[in-house]
């Protein structure tokens, strides 16, 4: 079954700190929305010492065949959740997503994203939010007024289930 949205906003963290926070605007299908950021972050190649080092990085942990390395580290992201969908916030959820290999390209500290995500970010980040109650599937809008609400009180990764604001009537967490 394929997932068609209405037409949503969403948010870009530059990792530029000089750069303002964009907000966007997207319609369509699901597979089309992923196939986006995929093209977003694939921008940036590895270079053959940067793939070098995550296939060392691979081997290291022993979690991966290296051969497939150089066709899966361009264009791919990681998914941070940073609020989770429960019944008392509506089955809101709201997710980051940055480059996967980003550390490997050099990609500069993101303040802005590490500040929303508690966690260290470089690159770019994206910002969605769905409505997930496992039945039903929706992206909904995420904008620049719920990204600054993010950013004055961002989630902890010991608070990821309190209610921290209200975005389009609907009670998040974090």
């Amino acid at each position: 079954m394929s997932v068609r949205h209405e037409e949503f906003t969403y948010i870009l963290i530059p990792a530029d700190i000089t750069a303002d926070v964009i907000e966007l605007k997207y319609a369509g299908k699901e597979k089309d929305f992923q196939a986006k950021l995929k093209e977003h972050f694939s921008q940036d190649k590895l270079n053959p010492s940067q793939e070098q080092e995550l296939a060392d990085s691979v081997v290291e942990k022993g979690s991966l065949d290296t051969s497939i390395i150089s066709q899966t580290a361009q264009g791919t992201y990681q998914i941070i959740p940073l609020v989770l969908p429960t019944k008392a916030n509506g089955y809101t959820c709201v997710n980051a997503y940055v480059d996967n290999v980003g550390r490997f390209k050099n990609s500069v500290d993101n303040s802005r994203a590490t500040r929303c995500c508690d966690d260290g970010i470089v690159g770019d980040c994206f910002i969605s939010s769905t409505f997930d109650d496992e039945e039903e599937f929706k992206r909904i809008n995420f904008g620049i007024e719920d990204y600054e609400k993010l950013l004055a009180n961002p989630p902890s990764k010991e608070k990821k289930i309190e209610t921290w604001y209200v975005c389009e009537s609907i009670p998040l967490c974090c």
